[in-house]
């Protein structure tokens, strides 16, 4: 009896977590009213240059800088 109520009751959450996943809906259409007109990007968080060392990489930096 204990293998049939453990049987029923893996049945029954096996498909309440089927039916838990079917209402997803993937994709949303933004609002109709939605139209943008700046884009505010925030300030870049790196302090410093970044170095490529190794004699592999090159990086130029400025309008004068020689190759």
């Amino acid at each position: 009896m204990k293998k049939l109520y453990t049987i029923l009751l893996m049945a029954v959450l096996g498909s309440t977590a089927a039916f838990a996943q079917i209402d997803m809906n993937l994709y949303t259409e933004p609002a109709a009213e939605y139209n943008p007109t700046t884009v505010v990007m925030p300030a870049s968080p790196l302090k410093g240059q970044v170095l490529f060392i190794g004699g592999v990489d090159f990086v130029q930096t400025g309008v004068n800088d020689s190759t």
